[in-house]
């Protein structure tokens, strides 16, 4: 808590498409290294954060501090390429402090969206998925909506993940309730592939849903289902 600033305030669109959204910024990007504890970092598995967080000092080198300890204390490192102009203006800038924190990443999740504003236009996912790993990620989730997902493990066959008919309600929070599901398996110690599934299980139910999904969801019951599946 700091009563000296204002808590940020992000207003987004509902929508059953991609969702507008206005940012009124203060005390998000206000985080300071030294606010960041590594006896914190050395209890938890995995530190997450995205380029938002990236995109403003003095939490940019917070983060970046973070995933430097993190990478030290060979915990697991996951960033979100969710970079936007509107919300980081100089892309000069955006692509050069991007660089340095996929140094220490070891598992990505760009959306076909992300991967265009990074990277520019025109290119296939096969290549934009290889920039993420030139960057140095080792895992590599790339989502394209009703395409479905790539996945790809440094040096290994890229494996797809087709995406099911789904009727869409509201996709306000789609991306984000895909990354809480895929980390969520992934903490569990479930394999990329498998975790991707429990991660389409969840955003399938963000889909469906006018608003948050409910703060509880039974996981064993979505792995059973998976397994079901497969022996299917």
């Amino acid at each position: 808590m700091d009563h000296r600033t204002h808590t940020t305030v992000i207003f987004v669109s509902s929508t059953s498409a991609t969702p507008d959204f206005e940012e009124f910024r203060s005390g998000d990007y206000l985080l300071r290294p030294d606010e960041v504890s590594e006896e914190a970092i050395s209890r938890t598995s995995m530190v997450h954060a995205s380029t938002f967080a990236l995109s403003r000092e003095p939490c940019r080198s917070a983060v970046l501090w973070a995933f430097r300890k993190a990478r030290e204390m060979g915990k697991t490192v996951s960033l979100d390429p969710n970079y936007s102009r509107r919300v980081w203006p100089d892309q000069k800038e955006a692509r050069k402090v991007i660089e340095e924190a996929y140094r220490y990443v070891d598992l990505t999740k760009p959306s076909a969206d992300d991967a265009r504003r990074v990277f520019g236009p025109d290119l296939d996912p096969e290549q934009y998925i290889q920039k993420f790993h030139d960057l140095g990620a080792q895992t590599v989730v790339f989502t394209m909506g009703e395409g479905g997902n790539l996945i790809s493990e440094y040096g290994k066959t890229l494996v797809h993940v087709p995406a099911r008919p789904v009727e869409v309600i509201d996709a306000t929070g789609a991306g984000d309730a895909f990354w809480a599901g895929f980390l969520t398996a992934t903490l569990d110690g479930h394999p990329t592939e498998r975790s991707v599934l429990f991660a389409r299980e969840i955003v399938e139910r963000k889909l469906r849903t006018k608003g948050p999904l409910p703060a509880e969801i039974d996981r064993a019951e979505i792995y059973q289902r998976l397994e079901a599946g497969q022996r299917g």
